[in-house]
């Protein structure tokens, strides 16, 4: 069970219930609809964003999904036991082939035509949304935990440093000094606090 909260203008945030495939992993937003990732049943759930209501069938993506993400003209999602991420397309609902990453990934974010996934020991991947393969791979420091996509820029959280990483994301590389957020802190509650496109997790049944 997805459990969604809805803010009102008058009166207040409400919760609504919405039944999804079991084992919820991840959850994101996009193209007018949640995007429930479910490591047990091996789908994504489409649920209408005004409506709280499922749209179809969930989508079998062949494997177990683990985090995901909606951006650069697709829905993103890793796996679970496999170095590997594949795009969904939000309207087709056709999954294209698995891409493979040399190391599993701990975290996704979309935008500026492509995938952002953190993964490995320090390094944050590059996927293209047109070409679907890894582009570029950038040091980011030691266990990479979080990352979001911003209006101007891409930014990435190393827990063993306790810094945070700004990514100009159209260079694909580092920019600026990173910035000290405390280490080994709650990263990504705090990244969750900006704009952003980043990924949010969601409790399983």
């Amino acid at each position: 069970m997805l459990a969604l909260r809805a803010a009102g203008p008058a009166e207040g945030p409400s919760i609504t219930e919405v039944p999804v495939a079991r084992t919820p992993s991840d959850v994101a937003l996009g193209y007018g609809r949640a995007w429930v990732a479910s490591s047990g049943a091996r789908t994504i759930s489409r649920i209408d964003a005004a409506s709280a209501e499922p749209t179809g069938e969930p989508i079998d993506v062949g494997f177990r999904p683990s985090r995901i993400a909606v951006g650069a003209g697709g829905v993103w999602v890793t796996s679970e036991s496999a170095p590997q991420v594949a795009r969904v397309d939000p309207d087709t609902r056709e999954v294209g082939d698995p891409i493979r990453l040399e190391a599993s990934a701990s975290a996704i974010a979309a935008g500026f035509g492509a995938a952002w996934l953190t993964t490995g020991e320090q390094s944050v991947v590059r996927v293209d949304a047109r070409s679907q393969a890894v582009t570029r791979a950038i040091p980011v420091g030691r266990e990479p935990s979080a990352i979001a996509v911003g209006p101007n820029a891409v930014w990435a959280v190393s827990s063993d440093f306790g810094t945070l990483v700004q990514i100009d994301p159209r260079a694909a590389r580092r920019t600026g000094p990173a910035v000290d957020v405390g280490r080994r802190s709650s990263t990504r509650s705090r990244l969750a606090r900006a704009p952003c496109s980043c990924s949010t997790r969601t409790n399983g049944p």
